[in-house]
């Protein structure tokens, strides 16, 4: 289940179906209208071309307001509030695997944790609390630019 929160699968999967359910109504609702005549066609058109960004703020919208308590709740069975300092495993992403320190605390419950010069300039060491998970007595991982970057098991 981490690595499935851990790699947005909830939101994705909500804000799909939602896009695909407004776009096929609009179909649905609109059919009939294609085939009357030309003119029918293309309000028939319109309206599917319309539905394309209203499905996708719909689905924003929809999954913004219920899916930020549920991936808060994510984070603290992770083991989130992190504090400066915390030892934490990142769960996806191109350092997936690696034990990292949190150096920094970051906008709202999202912290920076230590890979690398690069990756600070590039803010590419934000992560939100449901991406990470606490370790307890481990040490951070070698650094990934001579090496590829595998996934570290609790048992290393």
């Amino acid at each position: 289940m981490q690595s499935f929160y851990a790699k947005d699968w909830p939101w994705k999967l909500v804000h799909a179906s939602i896009f695909m359910a407004v776009v096929i109504f609009a179909v649905v609702a609109s059919w009939k209208v294609a085939f009357i005549d030309l003119k029918g066609f293309f309000l028939f058109v319109i309206i599917v071309l319309l539905s394309l960004p209203l499905g996708y703020f719909t689905g924003t919208l929809f999954t913004a307001c219920f899916f930020g308590p549920l991936y808060t709740a994510r984070g603290d069975v992770n083991g989130s509030p992190f504090a400066v300092g915390d030892m934490v495993q990142i769960l996806s992403g191109p350092h997936k695997g690696r034990v990292v320190r949190i150096y920094s605390k970051w906008q709202g419950n999202s912290v920076r944790v230590e890979l690398g010069e690069q990756e600070k300039e590039t803010f590419g060491d934000v992560f939100s609390p449901h991406k990470l998970i606490r370790e307890k007595n481990a040490e951070p991982s070698p650094a990934c630019d001579s090496q590829p970057c595998g996934f570290r098991s609790h048992e290393e």
